[in-house]
This record gives C-alpha cells, structure tokens and sequence, in this order.
C-alpha cells in the first residue's frame, strides 16, 4: 500500500507514508514525526534549491542572447 502511494504521489506522499506505518506508542510516534519533519524540510530545501537554480539559468539565458545581439 506504501509503495502503491509513493509511486502515484511522488515524494510528496512520503511524510504521509511514514505517518500511516507508525506504531500507536507515542515514543515511536515522536520518532516518526521527526521524520516526517525531515522529509518535509528537505523537500523545501529541494524546492528552493531548484528555484535558486532556474533563476540563475534564466539570468544565464538573457546574458548569452544579450552578448550574442551584440
């Protein structure tokens, strides 16, 4: 069932995976939030990492027709 979700959702999914395979105990519990707090984080940093990237790309993009213009 995990798998099928991951495999439909993307890493989006995960923390939500990880929260529906958790145990009842609530030590487990505040392992598997700090998991999924994990997850989460790194998908933001992925997500600004890649905003950070096309912008530079598109600065990248306008400089070489601006220099091939000339």
């Amino acid at each position: 069932m995990v798998s099928k979700v991951l495999c439909d959702q993307g890493l989006q999914a995960l923390p939500y995976a990880v929260i529906n395979i958790a145990p009842k105990d609530n030590k487990e519990n505040t392992i598997t939030k700090k998991i999924k707090d994990a997850i989460i984080s790194l998908e933001y940093f992925l997500v600004e990492c890649w905003g950070i990237l096309s912008l530079i790309s598109k600065v990248y993009n306008e400089g070489f027709k601006l220099f091939l213009n000339k």
